[in-house]
């Protein structure tokens, strides 16, 4: 009888072996598959990105960008440069299988040849912005400096940059910083290999740039906050999706099922990487709660706003539309707005922009939309986008930008505008100081930076008031 059980128990014990076995197996077929294809687009599109928009050596690119995500998986790749062409492809270990292409297009960057050929990417381009800088003049006119920065403000800039010690040695990886006060530049750096002229990406700092330019759609089209029926993939009455307004996309409260997580296989990541039509993608997302219930931070949210955005406009200004609307006017000319496969602009993520240029947005923002003289956003269009979303808890404001007031942090002022992205990408806007302060980096892990301190420490080195008397 005892051998009996023993055999028994060592037969359940190989099938239950074996079942855990098999689990894995389909587990690994199911997942691996875009999870190396996600992969792929993601070296080939950071590395097309890093080598053609940020004019980056690709060592660099790699050992920072690629690497610097401290994702193992990432060992396994290698890319292909087709410098002529400006292409890059990346597959595991070189081999082809899963391999994905990064193309570039003048005045649109890199964009994924996903749905559609490498050529046919590459017929879609844009000439330079116009916009020249006055020789002698003072930023934003010119390129000049007001004045070398007090001694104070050097020495709190020099330790924006300073590695810590330890395991994170070397992480840090702080590429800019750039302060505006009074509309002046009064004080900036950069990192080794890093210029004024060097286009860094701001990640989900494009955010609150989607935001403003929903003001100017707003403002040329049918569009409006209480419109609904935004996209023609909502266009049956049937479609509980067709209800959504547009308030509730800039707002984040529209109720779809979209998870902003940014693991190797999510909603973000193939929404970025996977997806040949991101606004497709995201359209087809089951409805969770009604519109304006609840609040979730929703890169998919700004995409379908973006999708919102192409939908109300005419077809042959959309490309040129962020540059006509907004970058040409205040003299943002090195700005680069990615595209998905399918020609939107990737609004919650890639957008470059050097240092300067994302000062000039702050800028505009603190101006409330007043651009020397010009109102380039509509009157009342910044007001609107700072006002709390309420299911927020006040953190978030209605056109995409983020409110100290809402946040922690006491030892900044709590009128403090935030625009944030992934890997400590900020630009502080702060209307009691009359203050502009951009860092933009490659940090990881992400709470290395502290943009509270960097903000406090910048304040507390200006001649005209410190941190601690707010």
């Amino acid at each position: 009888m005892a051998k009996f059980r023993l055999r028994s128990y060592f037969r359940w014990l190989a099938i239950g072996f074996a079942v855990v076995i098999v689990s894995v197996i389909v587990a690994a077929a199911w997942t691996l598959p875009p999870m190396l294809a996600i992969g792929s687009a993601y070296v080939a599109k950071t590395v097309c990105s890093g080598m053609y928009v940020s004019n980056l050596n690709l060592d660099r690119i790699w050992d920072e960008d690629v690497l610097g995500r401290e994702n193992p998986l990432l060992n396994l790749y290698r890319v292909t440069v087709d410098d002529p062409v400006k292409q890059i492809s990346a597959s595991p270990f070189g081999v082809g299988v899963f391999e994905r292409t990064a193309v570039h297009r003048d005045g649109l960057g890199c964009a994924l040849a996903i749905g559609v050929s490498p050529s046919d990417l590459a017929d879609e381009t844009l000439p330079p912005m116009t916009g020249a800088r006055e020789n002698g003049a003072l930023w934003p006119e010119g390129t000049g400096i007001d004045g070398p920065p007090p001694q104070a403000l050097d020495a709190a800039l020099e330790r924006a940059f300073a590695e810590p010690e330890g395991a994170n040695a070397g992480k840090l990886r702080t590429r800019a910083v750039v302060v505006v006060q009074n509309g002046r530049l009064i004080a900036e750096r950069y990192a080794d290999g890093i210029t004024a002229a060097t286009p860094l990406i701001g990640w989900s700092m494009a955010k609150t740039v989607t935001g403003a330019l929903a003001g100017v759609a707003m403002a040329e089209s049918d569009l409006a906050l209480d419109i609904d029926h935004l996209l023609p993939q909502w266009s049956n009455d049937a479609n509980p999706k067709s209800r959504i307004p547009f308030s509730a996309l800039l707002d984040m409260t529209d109720g779809l099922a979209y998870n902003e997580s940014y693991g190797s296989v999510t909603d973000t990541t193939r929404m970025l990487y996977e997806s040949g039509n991101a606004v497709d993608f995201l359209a087809a997302m089951e409805q969770e709660s009604p519109p304006g219930e609840t609040w979730d931070y929703s890169s998919g949210a700004t995409m379908l706003a973006m999708g919102a955005i192409r939908a109300a406009l005419p077809t042959d200004q959309w490309l040129t539309f962020p540059r006509e609307a907004l970058f040409e006017p205040i003299g943002m000319t090195s700005a680069v707005f990615e595209t998905d496969p399918a020609g939107t602009f990737m609004g919650p993520s890639w957008l470059s922009a050097t240092a300067r240029d994302w000062a000039r947005f702050g800028l505009l923002i603190l101006e409330k939309g007043l651009w020397e003289g010009e109102q380039v956003l509509p009157v009342g269009w910044v007001d609107t986008m700072v006002e709390p979303v309420e299911q927020s808890g006040g953190r978030m404001g209605k056109g995409q930008i983020w409110l100290q007031s809402g946040l922690s942090g006491d030892t900044i002022p709590p009128d403090t505008l935030w625009m944030r992205g992934h890997d400590g990408q900020t630009v502080a806007i702060v209307p009691s100081q009359d203050l502009v302060v951009v860092r933009l980096g490659m940090t990881n892990p992400q709470g290395l930076y502290d943009r509270n301190a960097l903000l406090a420490d910048v304040i507390g080195a200006l001649p005209t008031g410190a941190a601690s008397s707010q």
